[in-house]
């Protein structure tokens, strides 16, 4: 997730660089790119939240929930594709409300240990 996350910032480096001195062909096709780094993150977000719902984590509540980032996630690399813009600030937020619902329930664990996640259902 981390290299998918600093892919996205080459195509708008770039472009930055080139805006004065490249052709419009360019910079058009460095705006598609940058779009379609974007949906290769949001993939990468989904299959993140979708492996933590498949229950390697414990309570059903953050499995619901990463459940619900995952399809927003996937919806919304659609949606970018597509050219849509509805999902451009629920889909990074509930990447955020995930992370922050996960880290303070590692948090409450005992000892946090991966391993005392495991669902018992």
């Amino acid at each position: 997730m981390a290299t998918a996350a600093v892919l996205t910032a080459v195509p708008p480096l770039w472009l930055c660089v080139a805006a004065s001195s490249a052709s419009a062909a360019l910079i058009d096709t460095l705006a598609l790119l940058s779009d379609m780094v974007d949906v290769v993150l949001f993939l990468t977000i989904a299959f993140f939240a979708a492996a933590c719902a498949r229950g390697l984590l414990g309570p059903s509540w953050l499995r619901r929930t990463a459940l619900g980032v995952a399809a927003l996630c996937t919806l919304r690399a659609i949606e970018i594709v597509l050219r849509g813009w509805v999902l451009a600030i629920a889909g990074p937020v509930s990447l955020i409300l995930f992370v922050v619902a996960l880290s303070v329930y590692l948090l409450r664990t005992s000892q946090g240990h991966p391993q005392s996640l495991r669902s018992s259902h």
